[in-house]
């Protein structure tokens, strides 16, 4: 007979300041940027308001399709500004995990950037909600 043995290992995100977590996302961000070859994003107050709303949703447990329903909502007041609004949506442990394969594209130009935490349920309580809105040029 055989016998197969899995270990899983895994850590549970500590509980951090969001301040910390959204600064450390965002330099993850522009550092992706810039390895691109590309000039930093403009930050939109608005982006970023709605999706630090979208974060913060999601972090209590808000049902997705509920949450993105309100994002889009709000996105509607500031569709004029972009040709078109990307919208990612990354569940975290650490900030510095966060990617987006849109970060290559010249033609984004601004973004919004929400991170909350909440539970998870592969991650836990600490899991990172983070939601980045890129603005595409006209």
């Amino acid at each position: 007979p055989e016998l197969y043995v899995t270990q899983v290992f895994i850590r549970v995100p500590p509980h951090i300041d969001a301040a910390r977590a959204r600064g450390q996302a965002r330099e993850s961000l522009f550092k992706q940027r810039r390895a691109a070859g590309l000039p930093p994003f403009a930050l939109d107050p608005k982006l970023d308001e709605i999706a630090t709303r979208y974060a913060a949703d999601l972090a209590a447990g808000v049902e997705r399709i509920g949450a993105g329903a309100v994002a889009n909502r709000a996105l509607a007041d500031v569709a004029i500004s972009y040709a078109a609004v990307l919208t990612v949506i990354s569940v975290v442990g650490d900030p510095a995990d966060v990617a987006a394969t849109a970060i290559g594209d010249a033609r984004m130009m601004a973004y919004g950037l929400g991170v909350a935490q909440g539970h998870d349920n592969e991650l836990g309580g600490g899991a990172l909600y983070v939601v980045l809105l890129l603005g595409r040029a006209r």
